[in-house]
Parts: structure tokens; sequence; C-alpha cells
């Protein structure tokens, strides 16, 4: 339920480059607890810092991927 809240503002930042990057940064912020991912839900702030975050590690995780 949370990710199909998460998921429609993911892809709405338009930084997601496409569904794999949009599903991948959903997930890694359905790592947090519930308490936490209500209060980003409702702080538009706190979700684009922690939407940062992910996209960092995910941009990241890719760069290695591809270079191994």
């Amino acid at each position: 339920m949370l990710g199909e809240e998460l998921y429609p503002r993911v892809v709405a930042t338009g930084k997601a480059q496409d569904p794999e990057a949009a599903g991948k940064i959903t997930g890694m912020m359905l790592d947090m607890e519930n308490s936490q991912i209500l209060a980003l839900l409702e702080d538009d702030e706190a979700f684009k810092t922690s939407f940062d975050e992910a996209l960092a590690a995910y941009e990241e995780y890719k760069k290695k991927g591809e270079s191994a």
C-alpha cells in the first residue's frame, strides 16, 4: 500500500530515468520504517531529501555495474 503511494511520487520527480530506476528507488525507500514513510508522504521537503539520497545510491550502483 505504501509503495502505491510512493511510486507515483518517485515518477513525478522526473529524475528516475526509467521504470526500473523508479521501482528500485521506491524499493529503497520502502526499506524505511512505515512511520518514516508516512512522514515522507506528508512532508515534501523530507520526501525530496530521502528521494535524492536513494537516487544517488541507485546511480552509484548503476555506475559500478557498468564498469564491472
